[in-house]
């Protein structure tokens, strides 16, 4: 086990679990729900899913791009649960994978890098902004919010 799987796989799934508990909160009809001027909270959600699914793949090929789509089809909440439960699982199954060694190594972003370190830090830092954003949707439903993202995020 590497030390980065050592030291923040709490932290990670804590820090996942903030999207888990936004999933739990909303209905299937709130996903079409839009903020003037911003996408809707589906299109949100999808958009941390394909977030995640890219560094995902950094932490295997040490390349960060951000070119992969939502599988079509993802309209209901079950259905996210389901892609995001898979995403876990290939994202906590990336990091594993790593060796002390890898951890040193650099993840191009496009023309600069980051220590892979750094990178699994700016993923969590994403996840962090899009629990914030979805507590701005939460509350337009009238939503409350969940314990751990009002305790984490206010």
């Amino acid at each position: 086990m590497n030390r980065l799987i050592q030291s923040q796989l709490e932290l990670l799934k804590q820090t996942l679990n903030l999207r888990d508990e936004v999933l739990h909160s909303i209905s299937d009809a709130d996903l079409a729900y839009r903020l003037p001027g911003s996408p809707s909270l589906g299109e949100l959600i999808l958009e941390l899913g394909t977030a995640e699914a890219a560094y995902a793949r950094s932490f295997r090929d040490f390349i960060l791009r951000f070119d992969m789509q939502a599988p079509a089809g993802l309209t209901t909440l079950a259905a996210l649960r389901d892609w995001f439960a898979v995403l876990d699982e290939d994202l906590l199954d990336s990091l594993s994978e790593l060796d002390d060694e890898d951890l040193e190594r650099r993840i191009d972003r496009d023309g600069w890098s980051l220590p892979l370190e750094a990178n699994f830090h700016v993923f969590r830092e994403a996840v962090l902004i899009f629990a914030a954003k979805a507590t701005l949707y939460l509350r337009a439903l009238g939503k409350p919010l969940p314990k751990q993202l009002e305790s984490w995020i206010g």
